[in-house]
């Protein structure tokens, strides 16, 4: 008769939690039908954002590097760390000053001349900028990808500014 009984309050038991589920469950549904609807709101972490930053730009340089008939002015990106710190940070240089940079290194080593980096960039730049300028005002793919590209700093320079609003770094 222990076995039955012991049964039998365990039934009671499993009776009394399904009808206390049942009324729990119909609160809850009279409860859904008062209630506002979720509203999710998404952000985006800074990097991330920053992110979408460098793959609009690497999209607009494989574009431009695609049209531009001169391999001279094609831009290479990536990161880098500056002479005295372990911290990357990206750079995008045109080929023939990365070809220079490379020109006065081995010059330097073997105790040759080679003219500074800095010079052959100068002396190109204008020539440069007035071809790059052609290609980009020829080909609206690559204005958009340009126009893209400050929409989303114009983005992640305010959401950062707004974020750290009132803290002692200031961003403007």
């Amino acid at each position: 008769m222990k076995g039955k009984s012991r049964w039998a309050v365990n039934l009671a038991v499993l009776v009394l939690a399904s009808a206390g589920a049942a009324q729990v469950a119909s609160a809850a549904a009279a409860t859904e039908s008062t209630e506002l609807p979720e509203v999710q709101v998404m952000g985006k972490r800074l990097s991330q954002m920053r992110q979408d930053i460098i793959k609009t730009e690497d999209k607009f340089f494989a574009l431009f590097n695609e049209l531009n008939k001169d391999d001279d002015y094609d831009v290479h990106c990536g990161n880098e760390a500056r002479t005295g710190t372990r911290l990357k940070q990206r750079v995008c240089r045109v080929h023939y000053y990365e070809k220079a940079q490379a020109d006065e290194a081995r010059a330097f080593l073997t105790g040759d001349y080679a003219p500074p980096a800095d010079m052959i960039a100068l002396e190109r730049g204008p020539e440069y900028e007035k071809k790059a300028l052609a290609v980009i005002n020829a080909h609206p793919e690559l204005r958009k990808l340009i126009r893209e590209r400050d929409a989303l700093e114009k983005k992640y320079n305010a959401t950062r500014k707004e974020r750290f609003k009132g803290r002692w770094i200031l961003f403007e």
